[in-house]
C-alpha cells in the first residue's frame, strides 16, 4: 500500500466520511501485506499518526486485536497466493499473479485486465532483496503500446537489525529516474524507532518536510512523541502525544495536544477499558472544547470463547447522551480469518443493514473466495465496491484489495524459520481428553507475566488457573478435573509476547 504521511488533522476529516471502508482503501489496486511487508509499510509511517489505537480503531477488528499482545506461532509451511481475480463495478475484471522466490519473498506481481475475452498485460512490480532476504528495491512499470514503461521505484537501506533506515521513491520522467520523496529512521539500541525525518526533492536537493522524536519507557512502550513541520526554514511544533499504559501494558490513555498560540493546546483523548483476558471492552473518544474534554464517540466490544471480537457497537454523544450509530457483527474460521462481518446503521430507533461480506477458506486458512454485499431495502446485492481483505497462510497474513468479488488461488512453499515470526512461549496440556487431571505446561525464553484462564465452552470464565510471573525456561502445574462435568473446555494462556487458547476435553 503506497502510504503517504499526513498530519493529525486529516484523520479527523476520515473519521468523518460516512463510509468506514473508505478509511482504508489502498492508493493502489493492490496493497500486498505479507508479515514482512506489513513491517515495511510501519516503518515508513508516522508512529504517531499511524499508533494501533490513532481514532480509526471504531470497527476496525484488525486494529482493535493489534492492542493485545501477539498471537502469531511459528509454522514451517506457509501457503502465498498465487493468482487472484478481482470484480469491480464499472471495470473489467482484474488478474494479479504472484512470483515468489524460493525463500517465499515476493518478487513480482502481474496486473492484467480481462479486454475482448482475453488477459492483457496492465502493470507489473518487481522486487530484489538482499542475502538476509531484506528488501532492497521494488520498481513499477506499466504496459503501453506492447511495451513495459518505467512509472515508479522504491529503494530501501537497512541497519544490522534488520530496520529500515533509509526509503527513497523515485519516479521516471522518461529517461531517467527522478527523486521525489525520502524517510530516514533512527533506532536506539532495543530496535525501537526514535526518530522519524521525511523529505521531498524539490529544485534539485531534499527539503525537510517533517520530523518525529518518539520517547519509551523501560518495557518498550511508547509514552510520548513530538511532531515538527518544516516550514519558512525552520522546525514549527505541530502535535504532541502522550501515552498511559496499565500493569499488563495495555495502552489506557492517549491524549494528543496542538501547537496554538506557541503553547501546547489539548485537542483529542482516547480512553480503553480491558476485560480481565486483556482485551480492550470500550474505546471513548473526546475532544477539548472551552477547557473541558468534550464526549465524542464510544465504542463497546464484545468477544467469543476463543478471544475473537464478536459484536462491535458504536454510539455517538448527542445532546448529552449516547445515541446509537453503527453495529458489526463477526465470525471467524478455525485460524481467526474473518468468516462473516455484518454492519448495521442505527436508522430510527432500529438496526438496518449496510453492508455484508462473506469469506469462504481452504483448510490452511487461505481465503479462496471474498463477497461484498451491500442492502438495497430489501434483500443483499453487489453493486458497490468497499475494501476485501483476504485472509492467507494459516490466516496470520493478509492482502488488500477493492472491489465487491474476490477468488483466489494458492501455492504453498517452505520458508525459513528466520524470516517469519517466531513465537516466545511453548504452552501445552497432556493427557488431553483428560479424566482426573491435566498437566498443563509451558516454557518460555524469558521472565514473563502469565496468566491463565480455564473457559466453558459458552465463553464463561471459571477459574483463573494462574496469575503471575513466570521464569526463563519450563515450567508446570497440575489442574484437578474433578470439580468440573465431562465436557469442552477452553484453557487460555496469554502472556506479555504471546496468546493463545487451547481446546480442553473432561472425560
Amino acid at each position: 500500500m503506497n502510504k503517504v504521511f499526513f498530519t493529525f488533522f486529516s484523520l479527523i476529516l476520515i473519521l468523518n466520511l460516512s463510509s468506514e471502508a473508505s478509511n482504508f482503501v489502498p492508493n493502489k489496486d493492490i496493497s500486498f501485506h505479507s508479515n514482512n511487508e506489513i513491517y515495511y509499510n510501519a516503518e515508513l509511517t508516522s508512529s504517531l499518526s499511524n499508533q494501533n489505537s490513532s481514532l480509526k480503531i471504531k470497527l476496525d477488528i484488525r486494529r482493535l486485536a493489534n492492542l493485545q499482545p501477539k498471537s502469531v506461532g511459528q509454522r514451517n509451511i506457509y501457503h502465498f497466493p498465487d493468482s487472484i481475480m478481482i470484480y469491480s463495478v464499472g471495470q473489467n475484471p482484474k488478474r494479479y499473479i504472484y512470483f515468489y522466490s524460493q525463500q517465499g519473498n515476493h518478487l513480482s506481481t502481474l496486473t492484467q485486465s480481462l479486454q475482448n475475452n482475453q488477459w492483457t498485460n496492465s502493470a507489473i512490480e518487481m522486487s530484489t532483496y538482499d542475502s538476509f532476504g531484506r528488501k532492497t528495491t521494488s520498481t513499477w512499470q506499466v504496459w503501453q503500446n506492447g511495451n513495459w514503461q518505467n512509472t515508479a521505484k522504491s529503494t530501501f537501506t537497512h541497519n544490522a537489525n534488520g530496520n529500515i533506515l533509509t526509503y527513497i521513491s523515485q519516479l521516471w520522467n522518461g529517461s531517467v529516474w527522478v527523486n521525489s520523496d525520502k524517510v530516514t529512521n533512527s533506532f536506539d539500541i532495543n530496535g525501537n524507532r526514535v526518530a522519524f525525518l521525511t523529505e521531498k526533492w524539490i529544485s534539485g536537493s531534499w527539503t525537510n518536510q517533517a520530523y518525529e522524536l518518539y520517547f519509551y519507557d523501560q518495557t518498550s512502550n511508547l509514552i510520548s512523541g513530538t511532531r515538527q513541520i518544516w516550514a519558512n526554514s525552520l522546525w514549527i511544533n505541530d502535535q504532541q502525544y502522550a501515552y498511559v499504559y496499565d500493569a499488563n501494558r495495555n495502552l489506557l490513555n492517549l491524549t494528543i495536544q496542538s501547537w496554538v498560540n506557541d503553547s501546547w493546546t489539548n485537542f483529542y483523548k482516547e480512553s480503553y477499558i480491558y476485560n480481565m483476558s486483556n482485551k480492550p471492552v470500550e474505546y471513548i473518544g473526546q475532544f477539548w472544547q472551552n477547557n473541558n474534554w468534550v464526549f465524542a464517540e464510544k465504542y463497546a466490544y464484545s468477544y467469543d470463547a476463543l478471544g475473537f471480537v464478536q459484536t462491535a457497537i458504536g454510539q455517538a454523544w448527542v445532546s448529552n447522551q449516547w445515541v446509537n450509530q453503527e453495529k458489526g457483527q463477526f465470525s471467524y474460521n478455525n485460524y481467526g480469518g474473518v468468516a462473516t462481518s455484518l454492519l448495521e446503521s442505527w436508522v430510527n430507533n432500529s438496526w438496518l443493514n449496510n453492508s455484508l461480506l462473506n469469506y469462504t477458506y481452504d483448510e490452511n486458512g487461505n481465503a479462496i473466495t471474498s463477497d461484498l454485499y451491500s442492502w438495497n431495502g430489501s434483500t443483499w446485492v453487489q453493486n458497490q465496491d468497499g475494501l476485501l481483505e483476504l485472509f492467507y497462510s494459516n490466516s496470520i497474513n493478509s492482502i488488500y484489495f477493492v472491489g465487491y468479488k474476490a477468488s483466489a488461488s494458492y501455492t504453498s512453499m517452505l520458508v525459513r524459520l528466520d524470516s517469519q515470526e517466531s513465537i516466545s512461549v511453548d504452552f501445552k496440556m497432556h493427557p488431553n481428553p483428560a479424566k482426573d487431571k491435566v498437566n498443563v505446561a509451558f516454557s518460555s525464553v524469558s521472565p514473563e507475566k502469565v496468566v491463565i484462564n480455564l473457559i466453558s465452552s459458552t465463553g464463561t470464565i471459571l477459574n483463573r488457573l494462574y496469575d503471575g510471573y513466570i521464569s526463563k525456561g519450563e515450567s508446570s502445574f497440575d489442574l484437578s478435573t474433578f470439580n468440573y462435568p465431562p465436557g469442552i473446555y477452553l484453557v487460555q494462556f496469554i502472556s506479555e509476547s504471546y496468546s493463545e487458547t487451547k481446546k480442553l476435553i473432561i472425560k
